[in-house]
């Protein structure tokens, strides 16, 4: 018998990856962004990074993953399910990724409006010529 915390579910088919490569490059494309390399300063840096990476980040992205996959919930009822006091944790990780969200797309939309004047031969910073501080 099921114990109480797990939910109750169907047995229809989840997606799921289709090899173990594509599912380890998931893990590691969400695990590192796309924006933490432009802002390194140093290659010193970098070894920084990875080592809180695999310290830090590798096991927290472990605890959520297996967390997600017992209760089959989303993450804010997850931690509601394990640990009561823990529900804001969930929440919390909801808010926190809707405002990372934003804030990549606005770096992702300037590197594609920049990546996309380059190819067409628009260089705005040619000339000073604007409104406000010419003669």
């Amino acid at each position: 018998e099921d114990p109480q915390w797990l939910p109750d579910h169907d047995d229809s088919k989840r997606p799921e990856f289709p090899n173990k490569t594509k599912y380890y490059l998931t893990l590691i494309g969400f695990a590192l962004g796309n924006g933490n390399f432009w802002r390194i300063p140093s290659g010193n840096f970098l070894i920084q990074y990875c080592l809180c990476m695999f310290v830090f980040g590798l096991p927290t992205l472990y605890l959520e993953m297996t967390i997600g996959q017992m209760a089959q919930v989303s993450v804010g009822r997850a931690f509601g399910i394990y640990v009561p006091i823990l529900q804001g944790v969930g929440w919390a990780i909801c808010f926190l990724s809707f405002a990372r969200s934003a804030n990549y797309n606005l770096l992702n939309a300037y590197s594609l409006h920049y990546a996309v004047d380059s190819l067409l031969g628009v260089n705005k910073f040619d000339s000073c010529k604007h409104e406000w501080n010419s003669k």
